[in-house]
């Protein structure tokens, strides 16, 4: 099964501004991939990592948070995991009044659940003339073949995206600002999207999901059905049968 991911409306909420920000009571059961975004305002400081309070039975790590401490923009970007079941509500908390503040969530399928998050990067930058904006570059691929790459892209202008060649684009969140998301399938060290903004700043982290192991052992031959006085006897047989990896000799 390949990796996809699929955009939780339930369990975000776009535009807020406060303390605190919550989403409505969601069901999680399952891995996530939560992104967070905010705006300090003018003349405040940025806002920076927030900290999340989670259903109980969920538990959260954080990845990457990225920064704009221009003071035009002031605004941060934080991509968060997710694993675990429960029922409530997510809040995130910046620890000070922030505008334009986002929960995105994005449930994880056919990954692996050891090591999901192989690795990341993160970026503040500006568009190109065209709109063009590009990740950090991650590391080569642990499996070029089936691990997945996810973007998260936060710009501070009101615009559309255009997702690049091959990647499935998710919702767009609006709310003075946008945040989105894109993945796709395969090694790419860095992921393209093109915002009908030219030239506008944003902050981007990008991360590759580990696939689910697809490794397994098929045993056959006599010996499966053989008695202890067959075994004794000897002349049995065993076959192991793997897939998707390699035996190596004692």
């Amino acid at each position: 099964m390949a990796i996809t991911g699929t955009y939780q409306s339930g369990a975000s909420v776009a535009g807020q501004v406060g303390d605190t920000i919550s989403t409505s009571s969601y069901a999680f059961d399952g891995y996530y991939l939560v992104a967070t975004a905010a705006w300090g305002g003018a003349g405040n400081p940025v806002p920076g990592q927030p900290t999340l309070t989670t259903p109980t039975g969920v538990t959260d790590t954080h990845i990457r948070t990225q920064d704009d401490g221009s003071e035009s923009s002031l605004r941060s970007l934080s991509v968060f995991l997710l694993t675990g079941t429960g029922t409530d509500v997510l809040t995130a908390d910046w620890g000070m009044y922030v505008y334009r503040a986002f929960i995105y969530t994005v449930e994880l399928a056919g990954h692996d659940t050891t090591g999901t998050v192989v690795q990341s990067s993160q970026t503040n930058a500006t568009g190109d003339g065209a709109g063009l904006q590009t990740t950090a570059a991650l590391s080569s691929f642990s499996d070029a073949t089936n691990n997945a790459v996810f973007a998260f892209f936060h710009n501070f202008a009101t615009g559309t995206y255009t997702q690049e060649s091959g990647y499935t684009l998710l919702t767009t969140a609006t709310g003075g600002d946008r945040v989105v998301c894109e993945y796709d399938v395969g090694e790419d060290l860095t992921t393209d999207i093109t915002f009908s903004v030219a030239s506008a700043t944003y902050n981007a982290i990008a991360l590759e999901i580990n696939a689910a192991s697809t490794r397994s052992a098929a045993l056959t031959g006599t010996i499966t059905s053989a008695t202890e006085s067959d075994i004794v006897t000897g002349g049995e047989t065993i076959i192991v049968t793997l897939t998707g990896d390699t035996l190596i000799p004692a």
